[in-house]
């Protein structure tokens, strides 16, 4: 390897922002700050923010930014895509390679969050039959956005399991099939329509919630 490219190599590792800024528009001018110089704004951790805007992109980007936010009815902060494309959600505390690829983007993650977000422990016993569903074999049932569902438990895991719930059902009166913890800690509410990566676990878990629940 060339001087050059080890030289290259290592300012891609020494911070999130020099990686960023080499992408043109987007950049992390200090630590948990994204500005999009395109696209006029800059954001932190709880959002577009027009005070970092007024700070790194100047006055006249900072007041019409806030021409856009108007009184805050019809502005959401909280979810935005940059002018290359990423886009990013406080909710999940993930940006992503575009709206429509759930691929999470590390480098304007590491940036405006601090980490990448938590997966969930792999287990052999978690599968993914059809959209919307999700089976744990080991606990013996499979879910919908609904919640725990005999129906898909006896589709996917069989007679013999669907018998077993039904049984745990009957022996629980007022059992709550809406929310559940899976074999790998996964911790389901099909209220709130969140899973979160651990049980009782404060980061959303984006696999297992986008695919029970969407959005």
């Amino acid at each position: 390897m060339s001087h050059r490219m080890l030289v290259a190599a290592f300012l891609m590792l020494l911070a999130p922002g020099l990686a960023l800024a080499q992408s043109g528009a987007v950049s992390s001018p200090t630590r948990g700050v994204l500005c999009d110089r395109a696209s006029g704004f800059c954001a932190d951790g709880t959002g577009i923010s027009a005070s970092w805007t007024e700070k790194y992109l100047g006055a006249e980007a900072a007041k019409k930014l806030a021409g856009k936010m108007g009184d805050g009815k019809n502005f959401d902060g909280t979810v935005f895509t940059m002018s290359n494309g990423v886009h990013c959600e406080l909710a999940a505390r993930a940006c992503t390679k575009s709206k429509l690829v759930d691929e999470v983007e590390p480098t304007a993650t590491k940036a405006l969050f601090g980490k990448l977000p938590p997966t969930a422990r792999p287990s052999a016993a978690i599968t993914f039959p059809a959209q919307g569903v999700i089976c744990d074999k080991t606990s013996g049932f499979c879910v919908d956005r609904e919640g725990i569902s005999v129906a898909f438990t006896k589709t996917y895991l069989g007679g013999a399991a669907e018998a077993k719930l039904m049984k745990l059902v009957r022996e629980n009166p007022g059992m709550d099939l809406s929310a559940y913890v899976m074999v790998n800690g996964v911790d389901c509410d099909s209220k709130k329509r969140v899973c979160m990566a651990e049980r009782r676990g404060r980061d959303v878990e984006r696999r297992y919630t986008k695919h029970l629940f969407g959005g």
